[in-house]
């Protein structure tokens, strides 16, 4: 998902397969593990998903999209939290929580910010 969200003009974001928490492996990004990411790439992704936050926000919500919404947000915290601002990731996992209380990947940002936990890129 984040590849689609840092790069609009790729693959058709109705092709992204969600990751299911019981089947699948957890990522070793998730956690700050393995190559470094394209900083370039996941700062564009963050800021477009807390644009996407901002702009839920400052509508209606009649389609019930805040559960989207917070997903969104949260994934914009993982994306400050990648690039080492702590500040930022645990500002926005906050407002994902207080849409979504039980969105998981804000709360997994939220303890690795409480917990100071940096993420370990190999640096290639």
């Amino acid at each position: 998902m984040l590849e689609h969200v840092a790069d609009a003009s790729g693959r058709d974001a109705r092709s992204v397969v969600p990751f299911d928490a019981f089947t699948d492996r957890l990522p070793p990004a998730l956690i700050g593990a393995g190559p470094a990411p394209d900083p370039y790439r996941v700062r564009t992704a963050g800021d477009r998903l807390a644009a996407a936050w901002r702009f839920w926000r400052a509508g209606s919500d009649p389609e019930g999209c805040a559960q989207g919404a917070a997903g969104a947000l949260a994934l914009a915290a993982w994306c400050a939290w990648a690039l080492g601002s702590d500040a930022r990731a645990q500002t926005r996992a906050v407002y994902a929580l207080e849409t979504a209380a039980d969105d998981p990947l804000a709360s997994l940002v939220a303890r690795l910010v409480r917990t100071r936990t940096r993420p370990a890129w190999e640096r290639l």
